[in-house]
């Protein structure tokens, strides 16, 4: 991995790869997410750039499962699809999807890797994450069971990485 700071990576990731960057499509704990464009064909794709190591492997391992297993949404909501990564600039390149989506995988643990936590803590998280998505959680705790069954343990789920669909807004006019 280059020794350089996260901005250091992004552009010379960049150049090395002829993309143009644009909108930052989010950030968090874990790193960055951009727009790209291939400067050859103007494919336009997304580009995660992890902070540490960790998650980034993580990430990779996640998206690379899912690839394998051609998963493409769980439960309704879009997943990202893995379209390559470089070790050297820990970025993460995969294609730009639209709510209703599930992404971030930079938590996502496997079975043999997930962190151990007390019944008490378990219990915290799973009450937090009921107050947070409200009528909605049964159907995060289900896309969530399904992840399990890949064995991907998504621990870092809020309402920018599991994004419901928009609502559709109705207008009507009183009849005259």
């Amino acid at each position: 991995m280059l020794k350089m700071d996260l901005a250091e990576r992004i552009q010379h990731y960049a150049q090395s790869f002829g993309v143009t960057l644009g909108s930052n499509l989010g950030s968090g704990h874990h790193g960055n997410v951009f727009v790209a464009r291939s400067n050859t064909n103007q494919a336009r794709f997304a580009v995660k750039f992890c902070r540490d190591e960790p998650p980034y492997v993580r990430e990779c391992r996640a998206y690379r499962i899912l690839k394998e297993r051609r998963v493409f949404d769980i439960e309704g909501f879009s997943i990202p699809q893995f379209l390559g990564s470089d070790d050297e600039f820990l970025a993460i390149q995969m294609s730009i999807v639209e709510p209703p989506f599930l992404l971030d995988f930079g938590s996502a643990y496997s079975r043999e890797s997930l962190p151990e936590f007390s019944e008490s803590i378990w219990a915290e998280w799973r009450e937090q994450k009921q107050q947070e998505f409200e009528e909605r959680w049964p159907l995060v705790e289900n896309a969530l069971m399904v992840l399990r069954s890949f064995d991907i343990f998504m621990l870092d789920i809020h309402a920018r990485n599991i994004v419901f669909p928009r609502p559709t807004m109705i207008h009507w006019s009183r009849p005259r």
